[in-house]
């Protein structure tokens, strides 16, 4: 048998060419899936070994930033929305939309029963006017 016996009792075949192997196929724009194939092994594992083994989590992550960077220099080719669709599937880009509601001059919002208000300050808030 090869390498210590994991938890589950199957050996690993993890050795120290692993993250080499595994930077050198998701630089290339192979993500996870290629370095499963580079490692002869499958994604879950590779996964696993991200958790298991720091360096290994380093080159991937590296690697990841090699790729990102090769996209990024590639837009002057693409087409801007398959551009865009590769960075937001490949390079984990989103759509940010953040939305913030606060009252006058940023403070919290101030609430009023309507049953506590005049008449004249009902009439005042339906007219649009201020106090």
């Amino acid at each position: 048998m090869d390498g210590p016996i994991l938890s589950g009792g199957r050996p690993t075949i993890y050795d120290d060419t692993m993250p080499d192997r595994a930077f050198r196929a998701i630089a290339d724009g192979r993500g996870i899936a290629g370095a499963a194939v580079e490692c002869e092994t499958c994604k879950r594992t590779i996964y696993n070994w991200m958790d298991q083994h720091p360096e290994f989590l380093h080159a991937v992550k590296r690697a990841e930033a090699h790729a990102e960077e090769f996209l990024f220099k590639k837009h002057a080719e693409m087409s801007p929305a398959s551009w865009i669709f590769t960075m937001k599937n490949r390079c984990d880009w989103v759509d940010k939309r953040e939305t913030a509601l606060t009252g006058a001059n940023g403070g919290p919002i101030e609430y009023r029963n309507v049953q506590d208000m005049s008449d004249d300050e009902l009439a005042r808030i339906a007219a649009g006017t201020s106090e």
